[in-house]
């Protein structure tokens, strides 16, 4: 449908039409599926092959337990250290790579490398997520 197809007096959006709503929701269930599967691999291979991280978690786990027969997501949100490592798995493995692109608006020099007026480039997240510089 072109721009000039679309006449806004008749667009209806008080009604969605079943076949959207079917769409939409197979590309939320699809994305989410994806993001929370990779989250759980990068979560199972930190597990795996670091095992003093293993053994806290596990510990603090058994803790909660060892107080409460059941959890819920209030009991959960409580466990700190689950919570860390979650945050970290995304920062070390984030779900979306995010890219920055960026231009020179002068001259200048940046650790012995000119950077000329104009000059495009790009950051990408996942450089800045892997610096030992910036996370130790």
């Amino acid at each position: 449908m072109t721009q000039n197809e679309i006449d806004d007096s008749k667009l209806d959006f008080e009604h969605i039409h079943y076949d959207e709503i079917a769409s939409n929701v197979f590309l939320f269930m699809l994305a989410g599926h994806d993001s929370i599967s990779i989250t759980l691999t990068n979560a199972t291979y930190i597990l795996a092959t670091h095992e003093h991280i293993q053994d806290r978690l596990r510990h603090e786990i058994d803790s909660f337990f060892e107080i409460n027969s059941t959890f819920d997501y209030e009991l959960i949100d409580k466990i700190e250290y689950l919570d860390l490592f979650v945050k970290e798995v995304l920062r070390m493995y984030p779900v979306a790579i995010q890219a920055i692109s960026r231009e020179a608006s002068t001259d200048t020099i940046i650790q012995n490398y000119q950077i000329n007026q104009g000059f495009s480039f790009v950051l990408f997240s996942l450089n800045k997520t892997k610096c030992e510089m910036l996370f130790r």
